[in-house]
């Protein structure tokens, strides 16, 4: 009968002593959850910015070849132009159709303004080596920045 009337149980003292260490437990695990929610973000927002970035590589690798290098390399000597949104509205000659949501895009409340850098027009070489004349290739850099972050890709604009 002794069993019965046992009455070993927890106590409120030891009740609060595990409530508290579950507690603190469980803000230390949350500081991880804060964490990964940070890196998603970020990692979001980048993947945005190349996709913006990709966006604009290919609208200037879809425009005329001649009319480009005509226009921002009539000297042999210049290395290389940066483009922005302010040539895209001005040379009509050589950006076709509306270029400025392409080179100035608003995502998810945030803003991505690009910039194109286009490099010295080169040869691409024959069979032999030597510079082919007949077929030249422009490097091309698209750089997009946002919110105090940046990325880029490359590309060429060719003459085909």
């Amino acid at each position: 009968m002794k069993i019965l009337n046992k009455s070993d149980g927890f106590s409120l003292l030891e009740v609060l002593i595990a409530i508290t260490i579950l507690g603190i437990f469980l803000l230390s695990i949350m500081g991880f959850f804060n964490q990964a929610y940070d890196y998603t973000k970020r990692n979001e927002s980048k993947t945005v910015g190349i996709n913006v970035a990709r966006n604009v590589l290919n609208y200037i690798e879809r425009q005329d070849y001649e009319a480009v290098k005509k226009t921002y390399f009539p000297a042999k000597s210049t290395a290389s132009v940066q483009l922005t949104l302010q040539n895209c509205l001005e040379d009509t000659k050589v950006f076709q159709g509306s270029c400025q949501s392409i080179f100035q895009s608003k995502v998810n409340n945030v803003t991505y303004e690009a910039k194109v850098i286009l490099n010295k027009p080169l040869f691409e070489k024959n069979s032999e080596n030597e510079p082919d004349p007949n077929y030249f290739y422009m490097p091309v850099e698209v750089e997009v920045t946002w919110g105090g972050h940046q990325t880029s890709v490359r590309g060429v604009l060719k003459n085909d």
